[in-house]
């Protein structure tokens, strides 16, 4: 039971880390659309 507990656990705690990138992601690509668009 505490390794299934343990694994469920790494594996939340992965979607998460995953998700905080995807946005971080999405904020980096909406910023830099506009100023790409402006140099050009």
């Amino acid at each position: 039971m505490v390794k299934l507990n343990l694994s469920l656990k790494m594996e939340i705690g992965a979607i998460f880390k995953i998700a905080e990138v995807v946005e971080i992601v999405n904020k980096i690509q909406t910023v830099q659309k506009p100023s790409d668009s402006k140099c050009k």
